[in-house]
């Protein structure tokens, strides 16, 4: 259960917190919210589920964020987009469905994003959001998903002088 990490958030020193492959089920604990300090975040491999919280931009010095292979579900939450010092989301293989938050193009410290495999009925929709304002981004992964349109062409134009190393768009509605 994720109520066996209670009495965490007083510990407000924590700067890393790994809490993967223990088979916790329930929510995202929220005292983990009360951890300012957090740097790295990862509870991937568990059965959490249920919607992230909208808190998130409490985490501001956020850096690494692991929550794949859950059951999360619900849309991703807008807030992310102001955890400005973010450069690893990896949310894959979970059940989030709706659009990418506009507002993920504000991350300017990303390096790598992996929104693939959403397992819900719908999985993410709409369009791929124009990450070209992402200077430091090397991989992007937006797989198995229901996403529609192109590629933004700003994007595209902007390749040859990225430091992207990987783009998987694939199983998609393009």
């Amino acid at each position: 259960e994720a109520s066996s990490v209670a009495g965490i958030g007083e510990v407000r020193s924590l700067e890393s917190v790994y809490l993967s492959n223990n088979n916790l089920k329930g929510t995202l604990p929220a005292e983990l919210m009360q951890l300012s300090n957090l740097k790295r975040l990862s509870a991937s491999f568990n059965g959490l589920s249920g919607e992230l919280p909208d808190e998130f931009e409490i985490l501001s010095n956020l850096e690494y964020l692991a929550l794949h292979d859950n059951e999360f579900s619900g849309t991703i939450p807008l807030s992310i987009s102001k955890m400005n010092r973010l450069q690893f989301l990896l949310i894959q293989a979970n059940e989030f469905e709706g659009n990418i938050p506009g507002g993920i193009n504000l991350l300017s410290e990303l390096r790598y994003i992996d929104l693939s495999d959403q397992r819900s009925d719908t999985g993410l929709t709409g369009k791929i959001p124009n990450l070209a304002t992402l200077k430091h981004l090397k991989r992007v992964d937006l797989s198995k998903n229901r996403l529609n349109g192109s590629i933004p062409l700003d994007f595209l134009n902007l390749l040859p002088l990225s430091m992207l190393e990987m783009l998987d768009a694939s199983n998609n509605l393009l």
